[in-house]
């Protein structure tokens, strides 16, 4: 579909795409949408979404990994600080819903930070596979 840009008809994709190669991706988008008579999607807007709903699912693994944490006697034996310090790398990206950050942090965690009960190979390699999952990615069978 012929596209109006800058006062010039554009009807050849390629020439268009030439004439906004200095946009941003975001105007670059928008201009071809109108080209090919596709309605205009906000990207910022579905980035957000992905984003925010990948952040939800973070702190649901959070919760859920603390949840477990006190129930297996954290707070009663008094390592609850020991342990957040020692995964705090991995809370923050999964705060940010920077989840394949997480992955590669989680594989980051020295062997010497590992305990018995909290911070453990099969521990963190089931909350892997659990981002993994989320991410509709291959499950990892090793950290």
């Amino acid at each position: 579909m012929p596209t109006n840009y800058e006062g010039v008809l554009y009807t050849d994709e390629a020439a268009l795409l030439e004439a906004i190669a200095g946009l941003s991706s975001e105007q670059q988008l928008y201009i071809l949408n109108d080209f090919h008579g596709r309605p205009h999607i906000n990207i910022q807007t579905q980035v957000e979404s992905v984003v925010s709903s990948a952040a939800d699912f973070g702190y649901e693994m959070l919760v859920s990994f603390a949840a477990e944490n006190v129930l297996l006697g954290i707070t009663q034996e008094g390592k609850t600080g020991e342990v957040l310090t020692k995964l705090a790398g991995v809370q923050l990206a999964m705060q940010a819903g920077s989840l394949y950050e997480a992955i590669q942090r989680i594989r980051a965690i020295p062997q010497s930070d590992y305990d018995t009960k909290y911070i453990t190979a099969p521990r963190l390699l089931t909350f892997i596979n659990k981002i993994e999952g989320y991410l509709g990615v291959p499950m990892s069978t090793e950290l």
